[in-house]
């Protein structure tokens, strides 16, 4: 069985120029920096949902939306290089790099959903019904499906590390708008799935069940 994707030849100049483009480490520097930033200034607000006001969740959905998407054409650059060559060491190296760091910057910002899974209902409500949130309704909506199968953070972070291959597997979703399974993130719903465009946030949860 051949080991690489023959005769496939993508062009992906409009992400990175190269396996060794510095400009991969330093959007890597910069998710981290600003995931770390995040937590620092949202981590409290989330832990006081009775005070939250929605123009600060939207303020805190638009930065993860924003890391998400810097991290995921990090991701998708490493993956799809991967594919076409998977013998390739360097192509092997930076696939690596991105999926441990990745990784790294997820769990940083694990604790928003998890916090908003522990709104009581009129407190996710009052927020859900605001017109400036309509953008992520859906999102939101769909991630408190998951409250009876959610474990806390610490339990979590412990998981063992989902492969690669299973990792990218929901980033089609993200980026879909079809109904799909969602039973690929109930047990870990916000560590993995990469995350890009205006629908992505939407998509970080799964869509309705088929």
């Amino acid at each position: 069985m051949a080991s690489s994707a023959e005769g496939i030849r993508w062009n992906l100049n409009d992400l990175f120029t190269a396996a060794d483009d510095p400009e991969i480490e330093n959007t890597l520097a910069d998710c981290r920096a600003r995931a770390e930033a995040f937590a620092k200034r949202v981590r409290s607000l989330m832990q006081n949902p009775q005070t939250l006001r929605a123009e600060d969740l939207l303020q805190a959905l638009t930065e993860l939306e924003s890391i998400y998407e810097a991290l995921g054409r990090v991701g998708s650059y490493a993956g799809l290089l991967y594919a076409a060559d998977t013998a390739n060491p360097v192509h092997q190296d930076l696939e690596q790099k991105v999926e441990q760091r990745s990784t790294e910057i997820h769990n940083l910002l694990l604790f928003f959903e998890l916090e908003w899974l522990k709104f009581d209902d009129p407190v996710a409500d009052r927020l859900l019904g605001n017109e400036r949130l309509k953008s992520y309704t859906h999102y939101l909506r769909n991630l408190r499906r998951y409250r009876p199968h959610t474990l806390a953070e610490p339990e979590l972070l412990e998981q063992p590390e989902i492969p690669i291959e299973e990792a990218r597997l929901p980033e089609s979703i993200a980026i879909g708008q079809d109904p799909v399974d969602d039973r690929h993130v109930v047990h870990r719903v916000a560590v993995v799935l990469q995350v890009g465009s205006k629908d992505r946030l939407n998509r970080r949860a799964g869509t309705d069940q088929k």
